[in-house]
């Protein structure tokens, strides 16, 4: 009945939007863009030549490119469901896009032209069907300020939120695409709130804070405001994008790494290990030092994983410094059995960079109700020993 009831309030929103929207001097988006590229060159068509190039244009950064990876290593040999379906993945075509007086409505960053149209490709919501994104749900939006000159727009759901890896793998990379165009005169505009690294991230990429220009639950009209292409499904890691990364953190010269880590997670409230206690002697055998990133400097993190020779952890945003490891360096993720809740992306980006990925399936503690899908990321694991001390004997010898 409460699903019933939030289905019919989600409809009557959509649909009161829908009509606002059309009230003369409504600021409401009214209609999408599925392809701006498309769109822009039919518009830029009707134009005589002269005219053309000054409003709305794109450059052309990438073409679209297939990527295959290595099956993941697992003690007995199989490879689950999931993970074969990840092997494959085609990336999109990459592209800079300008909007001419272009609209950025809310702290998702969603993109719209001067006349309301939603451009599709800023909303990062591409499991939902057009009719159930967020913006097309608003009955109001803030008061629309002006910006002048050019702004590049990184904002998107996930760019909002401090996630580590998103940050690094979804984010960033968006200004690897501006610098492919060869565009770079521009403020780059960012969260409204952003934590330490965030910030240290993008100065050490060459993106000082004087360049900054933060965003919130607002509404701007920008007279040149640029949008980067996503790179591709969210979690899917690039690897140029991860050598750009790689290329211009500038990651510390270390002539033979050779540390073993085994990343906790004792301040995280989810998550974590149940029987960590019964592995710490598995790992010690294989001289693992056990730490905790959570905290750490960024600047340490990089330092620290530029010496990895193999990396332990149960699935966690601190895997995400697998980015400055050097390429072979091991890994083991301990992974949620449930389908639902397998993610590949750490096997994405060890396939970027050219690291060695196994897998540990763990059970979880509590029961899992017949035929529903749990929330279930979040919760702890069980890891089975042998699983493990198979795996790191296959990775690493006694």
């Amino acid at each position: 009945m409460a699903n019933w009831t939030a289905s019919i309030s989600k409809t009557g929103k959509r649909i009161a939007a829908s009509i606002l929207s059309l009230i003369p001097g409504s600021q409401l988006p009214r209609g999408r863009i599925s392809d701006y590229r498309a769109w822009s060159d039919a518009r830029e068509a009707r134009l005589p030549w002269p005219a053309r190039g000054w409003d709305q244009w794109y450059i052309p950064v990438r073409e679209a490119e297939m990527v295959e990876m290595a099956p993941p290593l697992t003690a007995d040999g199989s490879v689950n469901p999931v993970y074969r379906a990840a092997q494959c993945y085609r990336y999109p075509p990459l592209f800079l896009a300008h909007v001419r007086n272009g609209r950025l409505l809310g702290s998702d960053g969603v993109v719209l032209t001067a006349g309301g149209r939603v451009l599709e490709e800023s909303t990062f919501a591409w499991e939902l069907p057009p009719a159930e994104w967020p913006v097309f749900s608003r009955l109001r939006v803030p008061k629309l300020k002006q910006k002048p000159g050019a702004m590049l727009t990184l904002l998107s759901p996930v760019s909002a939120k401090p996630n580590y890896f998103h940050w690094w793998v979804d984010t960033l990379p968006r200004l690897a695409v501006a610098e492919a165009a060869e565009i770079r005169h521009f403020q780059v505009i960012v969260p409204e709130k952003m934590e330490g690294w965030q910030r240290e991230s993008l100065e050490r990429l060459g993106y000082p804070s004087d360049r900054w220009v933060t965003f919130g639950e607002e509404h701007w009209q920008v007279e040149s405001l640029l949008l980067p292409s996503f790179l591709g499904y969210s979690g899917m890691v690039r690897p140029w994008a991860a050598d750009w990364l790689r290329r211009k953190i500038g990651l510390p010269k270390s002539a033979s790494p050779k540390r073993r880590f085994y990343l906790k997670r004792e301040k995280a409230g989810n998550r974590r290990v149940v029987n960590e206690a019964e592995l710490v002697p598995i790992l010690k055998s294989f001289k693992f030092e056990m730490l905790e990133t959570e905290g750490m400097p960024l600047g340490d993190q990089v330092k620290l994983f530029s010496s990895a020779e193999c990396v332990v952890s149960i699935h966690g945003a601190g895997l995400a410094n697998l980015l400055f490891a050097p390429p072979k360096t091991r890994v083991v993720e301990f992974m949620s059995p449930h389908p639902a809740y397998t993610n590949t992306c750490y096997y994405s980006l060890c396939s970027a960079i050219g690291h060695r990925y196994a897998v540990v399936f763990g059970t979880h503690p509590g029961p899992v109700a017949a035929g529903t899908a749990p929330r279930r990321w979040l919760d702890d694991l069980i890891v089975p020993p042998d699983a493990l001390e198979e795996t790191l004997s296959i990775l690493l010898g006694r």
